[in-house]
């Protein structure tokens, strides 16, 4: 086995770099540091090895959720570059990639299990409408890389700052999201009926 060690002689590292460490077959990528450790077991008979710097152009969140196995579109925006589309699929390992979301869907509900009583049905209803809800507009996924570039960037203001990473990445589109889910969530919401003069409007309960 071998064993390198790197430490960096600047104070100052490069913004969104990455370096990776290349011995024979096996190559480790990461993210610039001051010091890190990087092990090759297979190294073999190599005396050589190669260092290489890479700068992110681009990122773009995607859903995996094998729940929602299937294919998604997603646009990487590259800067100067412009953007670079990619189809990836997504399944969970059991059943060819591309199986209908439906399908999947059909299995999760039938490995739940059946609680009696109307009021327990009831709350398991609304704790799956809640998470299909959050899987469908990929808020999980939103959150987590506002919240990465918050502590990354460790701002002033920081709500500001989530609010202003949570429209830009509504705006540029790139989470990729399976395509049924992706046309559920452009299409305009349902205009609720209007109540019927003489009667109370209905209660409206916060879940």
């Amino acid at each position: 086995m071998v064993e390198l060690k790197l430490d960096v002689a600047e104070d100052k590292l490069p913004a969104d770099c990455f370096i990776s460490v290349r011995v024979g077959e096996t190559q480790k990528l990461s993210r610039i540091a001051a010091t890190r450790s990087y092990q090759f077991p297979k190294a073999g008979e190599r005396r050589y090895g190669k260092i290489e710097i890479y700068r992110r152009i681009g990122q773009a969140g995607v859903d995996v959720d094998p729940l929602n196995s299937g294919e998604r579109q997603v646009s990487v925006g590259c800067g100067d570059w412009g953007s670079l589309k990619l189809n990836v699929m997504v399944s969970d390992g059991s059943k060819p990639a591309g199986a209908a979301p439906a399908e999947a869907a059909a299995d999760h509900s039938a490995a739940a299990p059946t609680i009696p009583g109307a009021s327990k049905k009831e709350e398991g209803g609304r704790s799956k409408a809640a998470k299909d809800y959050l899987r469908k507009h990929s808020l999980e996924l939103h959150l987590s890389e506002a919240m990465q570039a918050l502590l990354q960037t460790r701002p002033d203001n920081p709500v500001q700052f989530l609010a202003q990473k949570l429209l830009e990445n509504m705006d540029a589109g790139a989470i990729g999201l399976p395509k049924e889910l992706a046309a559920a969530a452009a299409a305009p919401a349902p205009k609720a009926a209007a109540p019927a003069q003489g009667r109370a409007p209905p209660s409206v309960e916060l879940l």
